[in-house]
């Protein structure tokens, strides 16, 4: 049911501090870093000051998961997982009888509770994911009930939210304190006119359900909108993307250009970027695109050749970055794009455009904005949170088995 590694407890800890760069053992650190109208504005070269003997790794340190044993450690659709204190993993799925499942740090079932259902406490399909605030409360969206419940980090029920606002939900994050907050769009509803203007906005939820305060506005999503009452899709357009520290530090950036921003209270404080030449979309990676998308709606739509042929554009550049993330510590890592034409034809046929196109090569840039390098992720393994010296995920296996799996971090030989 699970596998446990005790040997490698005792690697280095994942520690990001505002030390030298040099200290942490590599090259020197040949960015730059300068104030612009109170702005700190850190510029990272291409490469990091990781060399071969200094780059990390991850390692497997826990999997739980279970084909034909005990169903309390089968899961069927994870749809989020977060990590509370010491170390335990709250683990929704979608498809169980108990829908949110505890598990101690060594992997042990500790406590289940939720099911499907519209009751307090229950969940509808789809739910997810799980934030853990303040290392006492689990916020956990719900659109098919339109509301957030929250529950403590023992697995145990407290209260919902009813979401009462009618636009658009693209992302959900939440706030040390347990406040839940969500980027509403307007590009992608119907019967908006065509504008170069539209702007998403990020709101903190009262308890009410009701927008209570705007944390940040910023460019809608180019890839869905609506365009003369039509839906209008270009694949690799520029999305916004944006996390919330565990200070509560807001990161934004948009993915047309590789800078992220780091927001205080409303304020930007911080620009980070890496050098990176634009990457050209070929003929290539246009046909493994298409055809992905095919074979997933043809089971169920008629027409989906056609209708995608029809329907999609491409956008010329791919993205600077597809997504990222920061950890506890304040460390950001950032997700490389997966360029299509660099899978091999059984890796195109098999692959399932549903879990994005991100790479499995994320950058990795300590507190001060210091690009260190990049590290590389198992395959078919999706991120999910990053604690310390430890990634949080779902690994599937060659028959679509999920499993919980706990990676970490192994600094150099």
């Amino acid at each position: 049911m699970l596998r446990s590694y005790p040997g490698f407890c005792i690697v280095a800890l994942l520690i990001l501090t505002a030390c030298d760069p040099a200290t942490r053992g590599g090259a020197d650190w040949n960015g730059s870093i300068r104030d612009s109208a109170g702005i700190t504005i850190v510029e990272n070269p291409a490469d990091g000051i990781w060399t071969e003997s200094t780059q990390w790794r991850l390692v497997e340190d826990l999997r739980i998961g279970s084909v034909d044993s005990d169903s309390s450690y089968q899961f069927g659709d994870i749809g989020g997982i977060g990590v509370g204190p010491a170390g335990h993993i709250i683990v929704l799925d979608n498809q169980a009888d108990r829908s949110l499942r505890v598990f101690d740090a060594h992997g042990v079932l500790a406590a289940s509770s939720g099911r499907r259902g519209s009751g307090p406490g229950e969940f509808q399909s789809g739910a997810g994911p799980v934030f853990v605030s303040g290392d006492s409360l689990a916020v956990i969206p719900d659109d098919g009930n339109g509301r957030v419940n929250l529950f403590d980090t023992n697995g145990s029920y407290v209260r919902s939210i009813r979401v009462t606002l009618g636009e658009m939900t693209n992302k959900w994050g939440a706030t040390s304190q347990g406040i839940p907050v969500l980027q509403l769009g307007l590009s992608m509803m119907p019967g908006m006119e065509e504008t170069d203007d539209f702007v998403d906005v990020l709101l903190a939820i009262g308890t009410d359900g009701t927008g209570r305060d705007t944390l940040l506005v910023f460019p809608s999503g180019r890839q869905m909108y609506y365009q003369g009452g039509s839906p209008e899709l270009t694949f690799f357009a520029p999305e916004p993307w944006w996390v919330i520290g565990h200070d509560d530090v807001v990161w934004m950036g948009v993915n047309d250009r590789y800078t992220i921003g780091t927001y205080e209270n409303g304020v930007l404080t911080r620009l980070t970027s890496r050098a990176q030449d634009p990457v050209f979309l070929s003929e290539r990676d246009r046909d493994v695109v298409l055809d992905a998308w095919i074979r997933i709606f043809s089971q169920r739509i008629p027409n989906a050749e056609a209708m995608l042929s029809q329907l999609a554009q491409f956008h010329d550049v791919f993205p600077a970055y597809q997504q990222f993330m920061v950890n506890s510590d304040g460390a950001l890592w950032v997700q490389r794009v997966l360029i299509p034409s660099t899978l091999t034809e059984q890796e195109a046929a098999a692959f399932d455009p549903t879990a994005g196109w991100g790479s499995r090569i994320w950058d990795v840039f300590d507190r001060d904005g210091h690009y260190l390098g990049d590290i590389e992720f198992p395959g078919r393994f999706a991120l999910a949170s990053l604690r310390g010296d430890q990634a949080y995920g779902v690994w599937t296996d060659d028959l679509d088995v999920q499993y919980v799996m706990r990676l970490r971090v192994v600094q150099g030989d």
